[in-house]
């Protein structure tokens, strides 16, 4: 009966040395790495005013372009101003954001409304969540009379950015006056602006009285 009592010990002792044994070669090999599939990438952010006081920017477009994707991504921000692209291929990705009365904000960039800003690098299966902040635009207004002092409706009037930015230089932005010869331009950036107006030409409907002193000054 001892001796019984002994093989027994001996037989448990080697099992549990071999147990042992797998464990720590087991420990020593490491699985290899389970790549994440693609185009399970999410990129998110919050849309925020750049105030003193930061609030949610809602009803805007938030627009992704990157070279991975076949055409650009809009997304709106909700209520609280964030948004979620999902299911995107690993990549290199650019984010703006337009709202009316708003400058164009572009993710990274130092300068308001120009573009194109610092992308944003994602791989397969990541999760990154930015802030993008808009400026609330200013605004320039003004009334465009002829030699005459009537208002002048349909004008076309633009204010350029005399900034230098290079390639980067923005399109002027636009309005035409009312009924009143009252234009708004709005949207604005802070800096210098130029503006002048173009007027809209159209058919002769009648005879006018044109004066001396108006031929001198229209020459």
């Amino acid at each position: 009966m001892r001796f019984r009592i002994s093989a027994l010990v001996v037989a448990m002792s080697a099992l549990a040395l071999g147990v042992g044994a797998r464990q720590v070669r087991d420990a020593g090999q490491q699985s290899p790495a389970i790549a994440a599939p693609p185009g399970t990438a999410v990129l998110s952010g919050t849309l925020v005013t750049d105030t003193s006081t930061a609030q949610p920017v809602r009803r805007a477009t938030v627009r992704l372009t990157g070279a991975a994707l076949p055409s650009n991504r809009l997304a709106g921000p909700n209520d609280d101003g964030q948004f979620v692209f999902a299911a995107l291929p690993a990549g290199s990705y650019s984010l703006s954001a337009t709202k009316a009365a708003y400058v164009q904000a572009f993710f990274g960039s130092k300068h308001p409304g120009r573009g194109p800003g610092v992308p944003v690098a994602v791989e397969d299966g990541q999760r990154l969540s930015v802030t993008i902040k808009m400026l609330p635009g200013a605004v320039i207004t003004g009334t465009i009379t002829d030699p005459r002092g009537t208002p002048a409706a349909g004008v076309s009037v633009q204010a350029l950015d005399t900034r230098p930015f290079g390639a980067n230089a923005t399109t002027p932005a636009r309005a035409t006056t009312d009924d009143r010869g009252v234009y708004r331009i709005y949207g604005l950036a802070p800096g210098d602006y130029v503006v002048s107006a173009l007027p809209r030409l159209g058919p002769v409907t009648g005879a006018i009285a044109v004066t001396d002193a108006e031929v001198q000054w229209a020459r």
